[in-house]
């Protein structure tokens, strides 16, 4: 992991992880090394927090095109 994302896994991931008690199911099922793809519901705008937060490993996410330019 990187330095930054070590920061805010434990800044911002403990607060997520712990302050509102996210349930996760098949965490279990996510390889510790490897390739793999990970779904969220998206229940709100903050999954992206706590799926790097619940997970062990660095998460790398994608986005659309759109969502780096601002009107």
């Amino acid at each position: 992991m990187t330095p930054v994302y070590i920061v805010g896994k434990l800044t911002v991931g403990t607060f997520m992880k712990y302050g509102y008690l996210p349930r996760v199911e098949g965490l279990s099922n996510v390889p510790q090394t490897g390739g793999a793809i990970l779904a969220a519901n998206h229940l709100s705008v903050a999954d992206q927090l706590f799926l790097g937060s619940v997970v062990d490993r660095q998460v790398h996410y994608w986005a659309k095109e759109e969502y780096f330019h601002l009107p």
